[in-house]
Order: C-alpha cells, then sequence, then structure tokens
C-alpha cells in the first residue's frame, strides 16, 4: 500500500484541505468529536483546546488573512499507533503584507483512521509572536 492510500495520510491531507478552503467548517470536518489541539513550544503558554473552544478561537483569525494556503513538505506515518507528522508551511495575505509560518503537526488519530483525534502544533513562535503584536497594532491604530 502506498502512503498516498493509507487512511491515516487522506485524514491528514482533510485536515490540510480544510485549512486551505478556509472555512471553520472545513478546518472543523476531519476532527473527532471530542479532538483536542495544543499549540507549541510551552513557552508560548497556550491551552489546550477542544473543539469548541478552538472553533471559538479560529473563527477570530478567519477575517485576518486572505489566500491562506498550506503546504506538506513532508509526511511520516505510524500506522501501528494511528500517528502521522506533518512538516508544513503556510502563505497568506494580511492587512500587514505577506504572511508565512512553518509547522510541525503531531496527529493522532481515531482507531479506525478516519478522523482526528489529537493534534500537536509546533509553530515558529518568534515569527507567530511578531507578526501578531504587529496585525494587533495596526488593527488598533484603525480603531
Amino acid at each position: 500500500m502506498s502512503q498516498d492510500d493509507s487512511q491515516l495520510y487522506q485524514t491528514a491531507m482533510r485536515l490540510i484541505e480544510g485549512y486551505n478552503k478556509w472555512t471553520m467548517d472545513d478546518i472543523m470536518a476531519p476532527r473527532s468529536p471530542n479532538c483536542s489541539q495544543q499549540v507549541y513550544p510551552a513557552r508560548m503558554d497556550r491551552p489546550k483546546m477542544d473543539n469548541d473552544t478552538y472553533r471559538t478561537f479560529f473563527s477570530g483569525m478567519i477575517p485576518r488573512f486572505e489566500d491562506f494556503r498550506m503546504e506538506v513538505l513532508d509526511v511520516f506515518e505510524d500506522r501501528e499507533r494511528h500517528k502521522v507528522v506533518l512538516h508544513a508551511r503556510s502563505t497568506a495575505k494580511s492587512a500587514i503584507g505577506p504572511y508565512a509560518n512553518e509547522y510541525s503537526l503531531m496527529l493522532t488519530m481515531t482507531e479506525d483512521d478516519k478522523q482526528v483525534l489529537e493534534i500537536k502544533e509546533f509553530l515558529d513562535s518568534g515569527y507567530t509572536e511578531d507578526f501578531f503584536q504587529r496585525l494587533s497594532a495596526h488593527a488598533a491604530s484603525r480603531t
């Protein structure tokens, strides 16, 4: 079985496709009802989020970006443990100019590999903190 044929891979790609469609329903679609997401590194002090919390949090991101695209650079699967690790990058347009970030997404799937059960999202914390400080300052200057 090729990687592209595995249910693990297909579910991971559905998660990425959801972000590329850039709607909350599409972003949430591959998640199990009890999915959780945690952003790392720990020094960012982000809380672990259930689906409702994540939907509320990320709904505020949707209007801040246009043409959001996530590209997968590499994929690692552990079929016995129902896990996938993605190395990815994203690009988008914002009110303060281009956005570009890099991620490692550690995904744990349900036993049937059809839904995402847990997301551990590692991102470029320095870039993220700087970008969102500038974006918030820009928004504040316009009010």
